[in-house]
């Protein structure tokens, strides 16, 4: 799997979101996010 790291940081979460191509970097930020949001609406 490859991991663009050049343009990759400087991207915002929305086209982060909407890349056609997920990184595992992606994948883990996400799944970090919704966690956080379902722990805090509880």
């Amino acid at each position: 799997m490859r991991i663009e790291t050049e343009m990759g940081e400087d991207e915002s979460d929305i086209q982060r979101l909407t890349k056609p191509s997920w990184s595992m970097k992606d994948y883990i930020w996400v799944s970090e996010a919704l966690r956080s949001a379902l722990s805090v609406g509880q």
